[in-house]
């Protein structure tokens, strides 16, 4: 929430915040090290998450001349689930998005490595969801029933999120997460109930 404040005491334009990330990168790539040795060295009980004193150090290691406004600041832009705290996956989009060449620092082929290793997860994940379905003899159609409780094709990821945790499948918070964020939202933000089926249907058929 502090570091909410500091964003509207001392707004900056979002160019700052990219040159900034262009900065972070280039001075990776200077010193011969990739992005991913950088976030391990600082994340330092390995939970994937940089706190706002990590993420300080960071930048004081880049040498980069930033001010404390300025890091909290870019902080908060980073903090997209606005828990306080960086995520990897969080920091190493936003490098992603902003340099001009993935190949800055490995920025690239991290990014691409662990997208890929997400969806493998998320596609066990779902099977394990389509079986748990199939062995309460349940059929897609009810599963639907059960997401969608009002019929109108469509849910949002908080209410999908509350669904698999009543059903109780033995889901972990960070299962359920992963499964809800790779889904397609439309406009307004909510899941199709079709690419929901899809999902439950390819889970439940590749366990025949």
């Amino acid at each position: 929430a502090s570091a909410a404040a500091n964003v509207h005491q001392a707004p900056r334009s979002p160019s700052f915040e990219m040159q900034q990330l262009q900065r972070i990168a280039f001075a990776c790539e200077q010193r011969g090290v990739d992005i991913r040795a950088v976030f391990r060295v600082f994340d330092a009980n390995g939970d994937g998450l940089l706190s706002p004193q990590e993420f300080w150090y960071v930048l004081s290691h880049l040498q980069l001349g930033l001010s404390d406004d300025d890091v909290r600041w870019l902080m908060a832009r980073l903090d997209t689930t606005a828990d306080g705290m960086v995520s990897y996956e969080e920091f190493l989009t936003h490098l992603f998005r902003s340099v001009p060449d993935p190949g800055t620092a490995g920025i690239g082929r991290a990014f691409t490595e662990h997208y890929a290793a997400q969806d493998d997860a998320t596609s066990r994940l779902w099977q394990e969801v389509g079986r748990a379905f199939c062995e309460r003899g349940m059929t897609v159609q009810q599963v639907l029933s059960l997401f969608d409780g009002d019929g109108d094709g469509v849910i949002s990821r908080q209410e999908l999120s509350d669904a698999l945790r009543v059903v109780r499948l033995g889901l972990s918070e960070d299962e359920v997460s992963s499964l809800t964020r790779g889904l397609v939202l439309n406009e307004h933000g909510r899941v199709s109930i079709q690419e929901l089926a899809h999902r439950v249907q390819q889970g439940a058929s590749s366990e025949k």
